[in-house]
């Protein structure tokens, strides 16, 4: 049985090497902030007020949540 290793060849290594996705590179940097800070939260959605691009104040605040 050989178990002899050998350094992959530049076609190898960019066969199996995949760049991360940027879904995945939250994830991990929400693990690494979370290592010190337990507490940590994110929200990555977009909320209505950014969406519909209005200043946010207490009317809207109000109308978009009776709505």
């Amino acid at each position: 049985m050989d178990l002899s290793q050998t350094k992959l060849t530049k076609m190898e290594w960019e066969s199996i090497e995949t760049p991360v996705s940027d879904q995945e590179k939250n994830i991990l940097k929400l693990i690494q902030d979370g290592y010190q800070n337990l507490l940590i939260k994110t929200n990555d959605n977009e909320s209505l007020l950014s969406y519909i691009k209005i200043e946010p104040t207490p009317e809207i605040h109000i109308y978009l949540y009776n709505k």
